[in-house]
């Protein structure tokens, strides 16, 4: 390996885990393994159909200052919540597909400091995370998610899709 090769190296590790609501304790133990183990960059999943209930965005007022002062923070925004769903299930496409990116808009307003990177959505292939059937040709999703990367890239994010 040249030497030019060597000097710009670097290894980056990162890991996913996913926070409930409430886990306090849950964050600052993983905290502190993530540490021990090196680790600097956390992938993270943000419930949009959570958001809804209450306690919740204190829980998040909490997390993404908490998490950022430790690791490079990359999360993930998924699951609609059931009762604007085009069925009353998470892994439903929502009625209106503007509410995904108003959604997106609202968390990057609100914590955008603390990520440079949002996923949209996660595993959109596994019905279980999206449930496709609703969308067999994948317009709905394709709609949703178009209009979630506009508003990120308007915010000043990068956005990357889940696969």
């Amino acid at each position: 390996m040249s030497e030019s090769r060597k000097e710009n190296t670097t290894t980056t590790v990162g890991i996913l885990e996913w926070f409930r609501p409430g886990e306090y304790e849950e964050v600052r133990n993983a905290i502190q393994d993530l540490k021990a183990l090196g680790i600097s960059h956390l992938r993270t999943g943000i419930s949009w159909a959570d958001w809804y209930v209450e306690g919740t965005p204190e829980w998040y007022d909490w997390l993404f200052p908490e998490l950022s002062e430790h690791v490079e923070v990359l999360p993930c925004f998924l699951y609609t919540p059931p009762s604007i769903g085009e069925m009353e299930k998470t892994s439903s496409p929502p009625k209106n597909l503007k509410a995904y990116a108003d959604f997106i808009d609202l968390m990057i307003t609100r914590y955008g400091e603390h990520f440079e990177w949002v996923e949209l959505w996660n595993e959109p292939n596994n019905k279980v995370e999206y449930d496709f059937t609703l969308d067999y040709s994948w317009t709905k999703f394709s709609r949703m998610i178009t209009m979630a990367a506009y508003w990120a890239k308007k915010q000043g994010k990068k956005t990357l899709l889940g696969e």
